[in-house]
C-alpha cells in the first residue's frame, strides 16, 4: 500500500495542483483498502472452511480408529521436538478426552470479518502518509520531496522491522525496500511529466 500511494503522489508529474494528488490518492486509497479488505476476508474465510473440514475429518477418524489417530498425533508431536514417551502420552491423552487435534498443529481459527477490516484499516493508515504533503497546500515543488522523504522513512522502518524479525541483514532489506519504493515512484512521475507535456 504504501508503494503504491507513493507512486499515486507522483501524479505531480503530471499536474501542479497538489489538491488534485490528494483527491486522486484519496480515491485509489479506499478502492485499495476495500480490494485488500475483501481479499484478506475471502482468504480467512476459505483457511477456516478446509481447517473446519480436516477437523470433522480428524474427528471422524479417531471415532473410527483411535489407535490409529493416537500413531499419526505422536508423530506429529515427536516432530516438533518432544521424546516419544512423551509424544504417546499426549498423543493418548489427546484422543481419549476429544482434544482438538488440529490445534496441536499450532493452527488457530480467525475471524474473517476482523481480519479484512484490521488488513483494510491498516493499508489506509500505512498507504496516505506520502500523501500527507499534499493536504497541507504546500506547493508541489515542496509536497513532492517531504512524500518521498516520508515514504523513504516508513519503508526503511518496515524493512527494519522485517529484517529483525525474520532475522536477515538489515541494510539489505531495508535499502531493497527503499530502492523499489523510490524508483516505482520515479517511473511514475515521469510517466506523468511525460504524458503532461506530451499532451498539451
Amino acid at each position: 500500500g504504501l508503494v503504491e500511494f507513493l507512486s499515486v503522489s507522483t501524479l505531480a508529474g503530471a499536474c501542479s495542483d497538489p489538491l488534485y494528488v490528494a483527491l486522486g490518492g484519496v480515491i485509489v486509497g479506499f478502492a485499495g483498502a476495500l480490494s485488500m479488505g475483501i481479499g484478506s476476508y475471502a482468504s480467512v474465510k476459505s483457511q477456516r472452511h478446509v481447517y473446519l473440514s480436516r477437523r470433522r475429518k480428524s474427528r471422524g477418524l479417531v471415532s473410527l480408529n483411535p489407535e490409529f489417530m493416537k500413531k499419526i498425533v505422536a508423530n506429529k508431536l515427536s516432530t516438533k521436538g518432544l521424546s516419544s514417551e512423551l509424544s504417546e502420552k499426549l498423543a493418548e491423552e489427546a484422543v481419549t478426552q476429544g482434544i482438538d487435534l488440529e490445534e496441536l498443529g499450532g493452527e488457530s481459527l480467525e475471524n474473517p470479518a476482523l481480519a479484512g477490516l484490521y488488513t483494510g484499516l491498516f493499508y489506509l493508515l500505512g498507504a496516505f502518509i506520502p500523501l500527507a504533503p499534499y493536504f497541507t497546500g504546500l506547493i508541489i515543488s515542496l509536497s513532492l520531496p517531504l512524500s518521498l522523504a516520508l515514504a523513504a522513512l516508513m519503508l526503511a522502518l518496515t524493512g527494519f522491522f522485517i529484517a529483525l524479525t525474520g532475522e536477515l541483514s538489515i541494510k539489505k532489506k531495508v535499502a531493497k525496500l527503499v530502492l523499489a519504493g523510490l524508483g516505482a515512484a520515479a517511473v511514475t512521475y515521469l510517466i506523468g511529466y511525460l504524458a503532461r507535456h506530451l499532451l498539451r
